[in-house]
């Protein structure tokens, strides 16, 4: 059951807003759709 695990698939970088935690993956928008900061804030997690 856990062999499938050894397999991942492609591994994108995501982005963490830092005011409000929104998370999105591969980009960070040009601004958080859910407080308004801007893209440029949010922390890349590799």
């Amino acid at each position: 059951m856990l062999e499938g695990l050894e397999a991942k698939k492609e591994s994108y970088p995501y982005y963490v807003c830092p005011v409000c935690g929104m998370t999105v993956e591969r980009e960070a928008p040009a601004k958080c759709p859910v407080c308004g900061v801007k893209g440029s804030m949010f922390k890349k997690i590799e």
